[in-house]
């Protein structure tokens, strides 16, 4: 292919573009900064596996130590939410001793879900928790299995006042129902 000049004489296209070679290296360029990019957003999505508290919080924790309610009366509210505990608090603290449940709900992409959870308190320092499943697909359910496994180095050992979850285990949506949870048990625990 020639084109011409101002000047009318033909100008040569070069053999490297006759042949395509061009065109080929500068295809396989894209397609390699393509998948460097598509590399780079799946690790920056998959890295979110750990937990974000609350800023305000130090990040200490306190020792773990069991605790033994029996005997102790338990009610339950008219939104599921269930408390045990002996009414004793000790010190300055703000929560009563005991073991708590309260469900938290979100909105997923598949509808509404939910969890149940619970936390039992001791000086208002949690020192055992668990987390039901309520989820109502099987893309949720798998997101709250993932929150399940690894929540707990989070929120055991912790102020019950200084808990908020972001992200856990690539899990996002189910810490806003596990948050509110938290926020329905402090509501009952208040002494």
């Amino acid at each position: 292919m020639d084109i011409n000049t101002p000047n009318n004489k033909p100008l040569q296209t070069p053999p490297s573009m006759k042949t395509g070679k061009v065109g080929k290296a500068f295809l396989v360029y894209v397609v390699v900064l393509a998948g460097i990019i598509g590399l780079l957003v799946f690790l920056s999505r998959n890295g979110q596996d750990t937990a974000t508290q609350n800023p305000m919080t130090d990040g200490t924790s306190a020792p773990i130590e069991s605790i033994n309610n029996s005997g102790n009366g338990s009610s339950t509210d008219t939104s599921g939410n269930t408390a045990s505990g002996n009414g004793n608090s000790t010190g300055q603290s703000t929560y009563k001793d005991g073991t708590y449940t309260a469900v938290g709900s979100y909105m997923s992409p598949g509808g509404k879900d939910s969890v149940t959870v619970s936390l039992t308190l001791k000086n208002d320092i949690v020192v055992d928790s668990s987390v039901t499943n309520g989820a109502n697909d099987s893309t949720s359910s798998r997101y709250q299995n993932f929150f399940i496994s690894g929540y707990k180095q989070y929120v055991t050992g912790k102020k019950i006042s200084d808990i908020h979850l972001d992200v856990v285990s690539g899990s996002s949506l189910t810490s806003r129902g596990f948050n509110e949870a938290v926020t329905n048990i402090e509501a009952q625990a208040k002494a």
